[in-house]
């Protein structure tokens, strides 16, 4: 999971300059970029994690979820977005929050 999560970082720092866009609806999130787009439906989400992570010297915030099937996620959270709204919502759509093993720093 944690190399996993490296190349995601990785390639994520590749990204910077084209902002991903991430908006919270009311069937699920929505993740648009430059180059993809995906929508993650609340209700084939079994579990999410929110992890902090550095880049750059830059503090930012990634949603991890889990889906009924195994398959995880990663979203980067918009700086904008206040956690505690996403923890919130997930839980309102009966999302459990589990809280993770590796913080990188």
């Amino acid at each position: 999971m944690a190399g996993f999560f490296l190349i995601w970082l990785m390639t994520l720092a590749g990204l910077r300059l084209s902002k991903p866009q991430v908006a919270l609806r009311e069937k699920g999130i929505t993740y648009f970029s430059l180059e993809d787009s995906a929508t993650f439906l609340y209700k084939k989400m079994g579990s999410f994690s929110i992890i902090k992570a550095n880049l750059e010297e830059n503090e930012f915030f990634v949603l991890k979820t889990k889906a009924w099937n195994g398959s995880e996620n990663f979203i980067e959270i918009d700086p904008k977005i206040n956690n505690e709204s996403i923890i919130e919502i997930l839980k309102s759509k009966n999302v459990l929050m589990k809280v993770p093993l590796l913080n990188p720093s």
